[in-house]
């Protein structure tokens, strides 16, 4: 299923109903999480997408990408990113087209498992105010990305 993310991304703050309405996710998904967790996740594996909603609102807060998969080279990400994203993104790339990031976390390595740099951006033109988290590998090239209600990102 091909999904338009950048019209998702108008969605944030809304329900998984008004998304269902909307077409963007099947009348058969529904988001889980775990008992006493505020958060619950519908992964959309093919798609490349995790979107996730608070439990007591049902609002979608984040639509997380992912670009590339560190255990698959041949991933590609399978919809039309939105503009001026693209598959391959080194960081500079992103430095020259977001400017410099408004917070980020330097590399480091979490039960031997080497995680890249972290930036957030704050985006303008939506109804709501929206960041944009960039994952890097160690390589300095995107993995993922993911668009949250600037309210209920925690830096």
């Amino acid at each position: 299923m091909t999904i338009n993310i950048e019209a998702m991304i108008g969605y944030l703050g809304k329900s998984n109903i008004e998304l269902t309405d909307a077409g963007f996710i099947s009348k058969k998904s529904y988001p889980k999480g775990h008992s006493g967790s505020v958060n619950m996740h519908l992964n959309m594996e093919k798609e490349g997408i995790n979107l996730i909603f608070l439990r007591e609102t049902q609002a979608l807060v984040e639509i997380n990408l992912k670009i590339r998969k560190r255990e698959n080279t041949k991933w590609n990400f399978p919809n039309v990113l939105p503009t001026p994203l693209r598959q391959y993104m080194p960081r500079e790339w992103i430095h020259h087209t977001f400017g410099y990031p408004a917070g980020c976390v330097p590399p480091k390595t979490i039960m031997n498992r080497p995680f890249g740099w972290v930036e957030k951006y704050n985006l303008e033109g939506f109804r709501v105010p929206v960041s944009m988290q960039v994952d890097y590998g160690m390589d300095d090239v995107v993995e993922e990305v993911a668009f949250i209600l600037t309210s209920d990102m925690n830096w």
